[in-house]
């Protein structure tokens, strides 16, 4: 079943990814599929989005670092709970159907990055931690860092080449994959 909130953007900012495979033999290479999805969610996070070149995430602001610590919060790029790297899942939907992708809502901020209109409350909140913003500060910006781009793009390039070895041990049917 796909959660109940799944984050599904269209093929131009995939943050989940449906992949259909037609054969009975399917879930073997689904199975591998999705066990390396894992992998590399987890690659992308210990190295802080170096998975490739192009995804580097951008440092923490000061200011961001600063704030974290007077709220005694780790200073680390998405990792201060783990729960973002843990969101990110695998789900069978049927023998020729995975969901990759994450739970967490928060996820698509992450990955594309955002603008916040700053409220008074935030202001309050910054004030109290020692960070008062200017008057002139109306927006706060979120750069995006991304974290399953990178991954599809890697299971884009390896799966044709599993897909091709493992259908010539199982003798069955092309698989093809296809975003939402």
């Amino acid at each position: 079943m796909i959660p109940k909130n799944p984050i599904v953007v269209d093929g131009k900012g995939n943050l989940a990814k449906m992949i259909y495979g037609y054969s009975n033999k399917a879930e073997q290479i689904l199975d591998k599929m999705g066990k390396r999805f894992l992998e590399l969610i987890r690659q992308e996070f210990d190295q802080g989005g170096e998975l490739d070149s192009w995804s580097h995430w951008p440092k923490l602001h000061p200011m961001t670092v600063q704030f974290k610590a007077g709220g005694g919060m780790a200073s680390e790029t998405l990792k201060e709970t783990g729960y973002m790297e843990q969101s990110f899942k695998v789900i069978r939907l049927s023998k020729t159907l995975i969901w990759l992708g994450s739970e967490d809502p928060k996820a698509i901020i992450h990955e594309h990055g955002m603008f916040i209109k700053i409220t008074s409350g935030m202001r309050g909140v910054f004030s109290a931690r020692g960070f008062p913003l200017k008057k002139s500060t109306t927006w706060m910006s979120i750069p995006g860092r991304r974290m399953l781009a990178p991954v599809l793009k890697r299971l884009d390039k390896e799966f044709p080449k599993v897909f091709m070895k493992e259908m010539k041990k199982l003798d069955f049917a092309p698989v093809k994959i296809t975003p939402v």
